[in-house]
């Protein structure tokens, strides 16, 4: 599945945006009962509501957070095999259904600020850590 994985965004944003599309793709070859999780991304905004050097990546699964660490350790890989990219990820909520909380969200910004256009695709203005829009 190398090939296809090569051609699902050409950044990282929109890559995990169409790995639902992937995983509808597959449904027949799963195992009878198998749900894929649901991924969305977005862009982060500061408090004035100017986009900034950040995504927000959302993750829902019927097994809850089960998976999490998994989820995580693939979408740097991700990051450093398709964008190469290195990552942090700050997880801002879990996923816990006793809660009310339907999904796990992460900020992922970039290690380099200079490399934060491969998160979105969009090259900021050399000096400015955020694309206002």
């Amino acid at each position: 599945y190398s090939n296809v994985l090569e051609c699902l965004g050409s950044n990282l944003r929109d890559w995990l945006a169409n790995l639902n599309f992937l995983h509808d793709h597959l449904q027949g070859s799963y195992p009878k009962g198998f749900v894929a999780p649901v991924f969305w991304s977005e862009d982060d905004h500061d408090e004035e509501g100017r986009v900034n050097n950040a995504i927000l990546v959302h993750y829902h699964s019927r097994r809850g957070s089960l998976l999490v660490p998994l989820v995580v350790g693939c979408i740097k890989k991700i990051a450093l095999v398709y964008f190469d990219i290195e990552i942090n990820m700050e997880q801002l909520q879990l996923q816990d259904e006793t809660q009310g909380i339907e999904n796990t969200t992460w900020r992922i910004t970039a290690v380099d600020p200079a490399m934060a256009f491969k998160l979105r695709g969009k090259r900021a203005k050399r000096g400015i850590h955020h694309t206002p829009e």
